[in-house]
């Protein structure tokens, strides 16, 4: 096996055929994807594949970059990696689907809606049921955001308003990390973005359309969304890569360039630096350099 990995070192796509039949350890003879070329402006760097001893999706990085937690299929098994060391350890919990980081603990919601945190400690406590509704926090405006009848409304001091028209089916409001912008998706149109009127303001909120695109997750800047561009031949993904888009300007840019390689589910970490993603039931750990201001 060693012999015949050795012979495909040249080739991208069979190098990381050849990884995933026989893993290595974090870091070691991983698939590397390569970065766009966007003038030098912006480039992925340092790119690990995170031994995961079996087949991984949709991970998330810790807000400080040294952890990455992960999914096998399905959602049946939630596990975090540490980088620095390479070990590994199961998150027990009902579905690993809509978990994510808080500090260093683990955060995961039952079907039922019971959210557990699961301390980087080892100790595990129980958070009020969530009841489902995808309401938002607090934005810098105090109101928050929510998802009904394929449209988002805001919550402001009791009353509630209608923030999308009826173009499109709306939902996943997700609120910028500065709480100005609100990021949400339509079902037929793709990503669009909500600049926020300001506290006790009677101005209607602009919806600008960026464009196609999934997995769409805010950089800690809140001026760049990070997402992945996929095409589908109605079974399964035949093409993906990882773009950034300037909610400032609606420019998009791809920074992956692999037609060999399909990377989805970008996270980015606290402040910005390093994303994981995910590419063909593996998942990568990188560093971003000049992709935001």
């Amino acid at each position: 096996m060693r012999s015949v990995c050795a012979t495909v070192l040249l080739g991208l796509f069979s190098l990381l055929a050849c990884d995933r039949q026989q893993p290595s350890p974090s870091g070691q003879e991983s698939a590397r994807p390569r970065a766009a070329a966007l003038n030098g402006a912006c480039a992925l760097s340092e790119v690990q594949r995170v031994e995961t001893s079996g087949p991984a999706i949709a991970p998330f990085l810790s807000e400080d970059g040294l952890q990455v937690a992960f999914s096998r299929p399905k959602y049946s098994e939630l596990l975090v990696a540490d980088m620095r060391t390479g070990s590994l350890r199961s998150v027990p919990c009902e579905t690993s689907y809509g978990a994510r980081f808080v500090g260093r603990d683990v955060v995961t919601r039952d079907r039922d809606g019971t959210r557990t945190v699961h301390g980087a400690d080892g100790r595990v406590s129980q958070l009020a049921p969530d009841r489902g509704r995808n309401e938002t926090g607090a934005a810098a405006n105090g109101c928050t955001y929510f998802q009904e009848n394929d449209a988002v409304w805001s919550r402001c001091a009791g009353t509630v308003r209608r923030m999308t028209d009826g173009s499109d089916r709306f939902h996943s409001p997700d609120l910028s990390p500065d709480g100005t912008r609100l990021l949400v998706r339509g079902l037929s149109q793709g990503l669009h973005v909500l600049d926020l009127p300001p506290a006790a303001s009677a101005a209607s909120p602009r919806l600008r359309k960026l464009g196609p695109g999934s997995a769409p997750r805010w950089m800690p800047d809140s001026h760049h969304v990070i997402f992945n561009l996929s095409r589908d031949d109605g079974k399964r993904i035949i093409d993906s890569e990882l773009h950034l888009v300037d909610v400032r300007t609606g420019r998009s840019h791809p920074i992956t360039d692999t037609p060999d390689i399909h990377e989805i589910s970008p996270s980015p970490s606290g402040d910005g630096r390093r994303i994981a993603f995910e590419a063909d039931m593996s998942v990568f750990v990188a560093d971003l350099s000049g992709c935001t201001d």
